[in-house]
């Protein structure tokens, strides 16, 4: 629907909107766990002295003082970090591929080594905030990919 010149505008933009949305939500590793708490939602812990939940502090919460409210200027950071090499590392694979390695970093990260109940320590937000990176970059190389193959004419 994306690239059919034939499908309206809304079609088409509606289409956009699902790519771009199941492209970050496969790179949300909480997304792609099987912890049995519905991606950390049913873990209640306090993060940066509020009460909040696991699969908040990973969607929004890591990220919120790194942004500082200027969104733009902060995925021109990441996007100008991404090494040629990484580009074309993390272009390789699919869906499947992509939501395995979000699996992994849900298992052996967040769930592995990071604590994730009760009081997360002062240290959760620095620690986190590298992987978060990693897989917002990762997405927006992914999703240029999927795009640019997606509209080839």
């Amino acid at each position: 629907m994306l690239a059919d010149p034939q499908a309206s505008e809304r079609q088409r933009l509606e289409a956009l909107k699902f790519v771009v949305h199941f492209i970050g939500d496969v790179h949300q590793p909480l997304h792609a766990s099987n912890n049995d708490d519905h991606g950390g939602n049913d873990v209640a812990v306090t993060f940066m002295g509020h009460q909040t939940n696991l699969h908040a502090v990973w969607n929004s919460g890591i990220i919120g003082s790194a942004v500082k409210g200027d969104e733009r200027a902060y995925a021109s950071r990441l996007a100008g970090d991404i090494t040629l090499a990484q580009s074309q590392q993390w272009s390789a694979g699919n869906a499947v591929s992509w939501a395995n390695e979000s699996y992994s970093i849900a298992v052996n990260m967040i769930y592995g080594q990071l604590p994730h109940s009760g009081t997360l320590p002062d240290s959760y937000e620095t620690e986190a905030l590298p992987i978060v990176n990693q897989q917002l970059s990762r997405a927006g190389v992914r999703l240029a990919m999927v795009l640019n193959t997606s509209l080839k004419r």
